[in-house]
């Protein structure tokens, strides 16, 4: 390094001081990443923006890791947010500037499963998706409460067909009905009726939701077991049924025929030797004179000439 210029030590190229990432880290004499910032940016990219990567590139640097940040920047820019991601957030003065802290918190949300929830903008976009789906007009629970029914129902029952999943999405909002009316203390009498009786059209029933986790056929069995993972070597030469059998007699036959019968050889080099003798027999007719009978066809014709002058 000379000046105002580094070397990347990925890329190794010559850079500018702004091409690389501001820290404080000790392990950062300079002030600079080693790395330049295309090649992070490379790396990103190469880890699909994950958030355990960028969490990574905050310890590099020991900057905060900030989630919610990040995907506010990247959703606007991608990787290449990660230079104005950093330089804010190093910026800024926190109780500990370093990135333990934060990470800490980011573990914790992570472990007991509220990591989407904690991020606002993640957030957001699950509500839209769920108001596109369920409509406008229900409020943030009521979304939650009905999509969890729905996918309880999808887990738990054989729904294959679009008529079966249009029926489910109408049971949910019945269901949600039914609730917020018994929460009210208001008669629901009518929407039950009509909640059990969607139910048994789609084929919702108790035989079902046990069926649900069973396995009605061999077939379903094997497909279990091939999602798993495993193949069956069906093959290992050992008959398994009758048809196996015919087979295997039927390849034995075909191996000794070829194999012991010697006659079967000899007939077929006296069939090949009987070819050639009819080829040259055709050929050497092909090739012989006429031998005048051309003139004794002629004569043959006079002669009826003759016959038929005379009245004979």
């Amino acid at each position: 390094m000379s000046g105002l210029f580094f070397t990347c030590e990925k890329c190794r190229k010559n850079k500018i001081e702004s091409e690389f990432l501001p820290t404080k880290s000790e392990f950062f004499p300079t002030g600079h990443t080693c790395v330049c910032i295309e090649c992070v940016e490379d790396m990103i990219d190469e880890n699909d923006g994950s958030l355990e990567f960028i969490d990574k590139i905050c310890r590099w640097i020991d900057i905060p890791f900030i989630p919610d940040r990040w995907i506010e920047y990247s959703t606007v820019n991608g990787s290449a947010a990660l230079s104005d991601y950093v330089k804010t957030t190093i910026a800024e003065s926190y109780p500990m500037v370093d990135w333990a802290a934060t990470n800490q918190e980011y573990k914790e949300l992570q472990e007991q499963g509220n990591l989407r929830s904690s991020l606002s903008i993640l957030k957001d976009k699950d509500l839209q998706k769920l108001r596109d789906k369920w409509g406008e007009e229900y409020l943030d629970d009521e979304l939650a409460y009905l999509e969890d029914l729905y996918q309880g129902i999808l887990q738990t029952q054989n729904v294959n067909s679009k008529l079966q999943m249009d029926d489910t999405i109408k049971i949910c909002k019945i269901d949600l009905l039914i609730d917020k009316r018994i929460r009210a203390g208001e008669d629901f009498d009518k929407l039950l009726k009509s909640s059990d009786t969607l139910r048994k059209s789609a084929g919702f029933t108790d035989k079902n939701i046990k069926n649900a986790c069973d396995f009605d056929s061999v077939g379903e069995v094997f497909a279990y077991f091939e999602k798993q993972g495993w193949l069956n070597e069906f093959y290992d030469d050992t008959p398994r049924d009758q048809v196996d059998l015919v087979m295997k007699d039927t390849q034995l036959w075909l191996r000794n025929l070829y194999k012991n019968e010697t006659g079967i050889g000899e007939d077929v080099d006296r069939r090949i030797e009987a070819l050639k003798i009819a080829d040259e027999m055709e050929n050497a007719l092909l090739a012989a004179p006429d031998d005048g009978l051309d003139d004794f066809e002629n004569e043959a014709f006079n002669l009826e000439e003759f016959d038929e002058e005379a009245g004979l």
